[in-house]
């Protein structure tokens, strides 16, 4: 049995620009959102944790501008006035690689959601 661990962490500012398009208005409303993100990775780094050897080191060869599509349906119920609560599964997708060159593209995803509370003034 081996406790070999391989792990890489990346951390990346996010500045999207959306369209919102409400298709029900009222105390339970739907709307669709759709639009790109342009995405900036500000810290990389990877960790390789073997037996009796340890290595931590950025990672080399990575596209730091990247953009990509998003996507996503909500549903809104207001509780009052100017306060309701949300719920947004979401998807987005990245049209440029992570890496610069190299033979193996990889083309970041995600996939989630978001929920919370929202106050309209």
């Amino acid at each position: 049995w081996s406790s070999d661990v391989c792990s890489s962490d990346l951390a990346a500012i996010h500045v999207p620009l959306q369209v919102r398009y409400k298709i029900r208005s009222g105390k339970l409303g739907y709307y669709v959102e759709a639009g790109a993100l342009y995405s900036h990775i500000v810290n990389s780094s990877s960790k390789i944790n073997a037996e009796n050897f340890i290595e931590n080191s950025s990672v080399k060869g990575l596209n730091l501008n990247y953009y990509s599509a998003s996507f996503l349906l909500g549903i809104e119920y207001r509780f009052y006035k100017g306060f309701a609560a949300f719920l947004e599964p979401n998807i987005r997708y990245s049209f440029i690689p992570l890496q610069e060159n190299g033979s193996q593209k990889s083309f970041p995803y995600f996939i989630g959601g978001n929920c919370g509370l929202s106050i309209h003034f």
